[in-house]
């Protein structure tokens, strides 16, 4: 079946767009783990709902790649091992980089063995009081791939039936599993340690299948409303900074999640765009995930070279300088490690199996 969005034009306006907003999101998380001293959250107080923006984002874009073939039953070993492929070259890098800090630090040579065992296969490390209280301790951002590859499974394993009431009633499960959450934990800050761990399958289980819905939905509006880029990004990073005081509670992530969010996909996947917006979407967009993996050991390494009160202290300065530094390694990991492993990936799977049809499906990256 042909993909309906594919009669869209210009498809890489939109894609640009969607490109901004989630390299503005993964600058957040860069912010986010930013050593502030005391008990500074930053000027980004909710940064951590961009891992909510990043699952409705790739099941939009996810959706709009590969269901045709999914949803014909077809392909779903290679969607899974496409996905796998693609998320753990980086972050096999990120893993080892990490571990090696870790190691020099001091870490317990059992509890850092059994954490590297489990995060290597890109499982959550067993619980350890050495190790901390994530799932992922060497790169903590890695909770939201691990769920983000569950997503992945589930959807290979039910696009077929999603055409009927089966979406309906996930988007609605999944939609109250996030308020419980919320309810639950005071915020959506939830998913990245064993003391929330459900947090994260329940923000997963709507933003990812919200994505998906609102690819369906693209494909049918006749009336689009067609904003510039900028403002959506300006929109995106205004919804990252209210306090997490009284009047913006568990009751704001929720809507943010749930509304705000999905509508921001959909308006950007019919924004606007320049030729410089273009740019500027695609450059931040293509090395937006090397950015997500690769914040924390390279924010390990600057706390080694003048110790993490230092860089703390250093304040806003500091923090341009790792968010320099964060982007300059994450694009040079992209080009000269990430995309040749992508290509000798791609030119193995197809001596394997040559015939395989799906092989040659474009695949804008999501992350």
């Amino acid at each position: 079946m042909a993909d309906p969005a594919a009669m869209d034009a210009p498809q890489t306006d939109r894609l640009a767009a969607l490109d901004l907003l989630r390299g503005l999101a993964a600058l957040a998380i860069v912010t986010r783990h930013f050593p502030w001293p005391g008990d500074l959250i930053g000027f980004l107080p909710r940064d951590y709902l961009a891992v909510d923006l990043f699952f409705v984002l790739s099941g939009f874009v996810l959706a709009r790649a590969y269901w045709p073939s999914l949803s014909q039953e077809q392909g779903a070993r290679t969607f899974l091992v496409r996905r796998l492929t693609r998320l753990y070259p980086l972050y096999l890098l990120a893993t080892l980089l990490a571990a090696a800090f870790a190691f020099a630090n001091g870490a317990p040579l059992g509890s850092w063995a059994a954490t590297l065992g489990a995060n290597l296969l890109f499982l959550p490390a067993p619980p350890d009081a050495a190790m901390g209280p994530n799932l992922f301790p060497f790169v903590y951002p890695a909770w939201s791939l691990f769920w983000e590859l569950l997503a992945n499974l589930l959807f290979a394993a039910i696009a077929f039936r999603l055409r009927g009431p089966l979406l309906p009633a996930v988007l609605l499960t999944g939609f109250l599993l996030v308020g419980l959450a919320a309810q639950q934990f005071g915020s959506l800050d939830a998913g990245a340690r064993w003391t929330d761990l459900a947090g994260g399958g329940c923000r997963v289980l709507y933003g990812f299948f919200a994505g998906v819905a609102l690819y369906f939905l693209h494909a049918r509006l006749r009336v689009r409303i067609a904003l510039p880029d900028w403002l959506l990004g300006l929109a995106l990073l205004a919804a990252f900074a209210p306090g997490t005081g009284l009047a913006f509670g568990a009751g704001y992530d929720f809507l943010a999640a749930t509304v705000f969010f999905p509508l921001l996909v959909l308006l950007g996947a019919n924004a606007r765009t320049n030729p410089l917006s273009r740019r500027i979407g695609a450059g931040l967009g293509g090395v937006s995930y090397g950015v997500y993996v690769l914040h924390q050991p390279i924010q390990q390494l600057g706390t080694l070279l003048v110790s993490t009160e230092t860089l703390g202290a250093s304040g806003i300065p500091g923090l341009t300088v790792l968010v320099v530094v964060t982007f300059i390694v994450a694009w040079a990991a992209t080009r000269w490690i990430d995309a040749p492993a992508q290509l000798w990936i791609r030119r193995r799977r197809a001596q394997c199996a040559p015939a395989d049809p799906t092989l040659t499906t474009s695949y804008p990256a999501a992350q």
